[in-house]
């Protein structure tokens, strides 16, 4: 992982949170995302890391299930050494478990895709 533009090593999550960069940038708003936490990490990883760069490759390579849940978890493994303060730790966990949920449903419906077009 590595700054959003450039080859440097992403900033430190707890540096964007005291500076308060995460609460000035575009944060999700609609009604049922209210978790602020993890708002602002969802900021810094689209807004501070590459992170959509690697979930996109994850996303158009060629993985199995298993692979791309392997590559994800790498990726989160990697957020957590971004100096993550305590109190947001539980919060990476949770968007790991989101991350990992949408792309299980990403991975089935390509699989209902390819079975349905095989079938024409």
């Amino acid at each position: 992982m590595r700054k959003h533009s450039g080859h440097k090593s992403p900033v430190s999550f707890r540096e964007v949170l005291e500076v308060g960069d995460v609460n000035r940038l575009n944060m999700k708003s609609e009604a049922w995302y209210t978790d602020r936490k993890l708002q602002q990490f969802n900021c810094y990883k689209h807004k501070f890391t590459n992170y959509k760069d690697l979930a996109d490759q994850v996303y158009m390579g060629d993985y199995t299930e298993s692979q791309g849940v392997a590559i994800l978890q790498q990726i989160y493994l990697q957020f957590a050494q971004c100096d993550v303060p305590d109190d947001y730790s539980q919060i990476v966990a949770l968007a790991y478990r989101y991350s990992i949920a949408k792309y299980k449903r990403f991975c089935r419906q390509e699989q209902r895709l390819t079975a349905e077009l095989g079938v024409l």
